[in-house]
């Protein structure tokens, strides 16, 4: 609908952050659910632009100085004509946050924490179809996305992985040990992030040399 769609933390010293809608032309926020997910924060949002669906995933962490009230991070099915949820459900049990979120061939991939798993929502069924541990390190916030290759790619603290849309597997496509600190920008020539103070870009493996 031409609007963006973003999350946030709480401000300090509360809970329960809130997803805005932002008009570009408008220049101004037109929409705000705070408590959308109660006493929680909502951290990780993606389009489908088939089904017209928006998806999020919480954070039980609140602003700073809070201690959080709830257990487990919630994953979310917000449909954007209705303007409200209309499916919610836990991800992985005992997960608190929700660091990642991308859509590709008709499904949600959604990155939990502190387990780093990877889970699976399928939009046409309305059901998580898989999850599986993601052993190369722990998800970088933000850091997952769909490239032009029609595959997923992500950022861990220590790793560039690559996400299979039709068969789930995860794969380490180069390490860097000294630590990705944050991203996240993905292009044609390749990912962009930053380690210690330095911006290091990792090219795609047909490039390189």
């Amino acid at each position: 609908d031409g609007m963006i769609y973003v999350g946030s933390y709480a401000p300090y010293g509360e809970l329960g952050g809130a997803m805005g809608v932002f008009d570009p032309v408008a220049g101004q926020v037109v929409e705000n659910y705070r408590h959308l997910i109660p006493n929680q924060s909502i951290c990780a949002l993606a389009y489908d632009a088939e089904s017209g669906l928006v998806f999020g995933g919480s954070s039980i962490a609140g602003g700073g100085g809070t201690t959080p009230s709830e257990k487990e991070a919630a994953f979310f099915v917000w449909d954007p004509v209705e303007k409200r949820i209309v499916r919610q459900m836990v991800a992985v049990a005992g997960d608190t946050t929700t660091p990642a979120m991308a859509v590709a061939q008709g499904k949600v991939f959604v990155v939990t924490r502190p387990s780093n798993s990877l889970s699976v929502y399928d939009i046409a069924s309305g059901e998580m179809v898989d999850h599986r541990p993601i052993e190369h390190g722990s998800v970088v916030d933000v850091c997952l996305g769909l490239h032009t290759d029609g595959m997923l790619y992500a950022l861990t603290n220590n790793a560039v992985i690559r996400i299979d849309p039709a068969t789930h597997e995860v794969t380490k496509m180069a390490s860097w040990d000294r630590g990705v600190r944050c991203g996240w920008a993905m292009s044609e020539e390749g990912i962009y992030f930053a380690s210690g103070v330095h911006l290091i870009r990792w090219e795609w493996p047909e490039q390189a040399g």
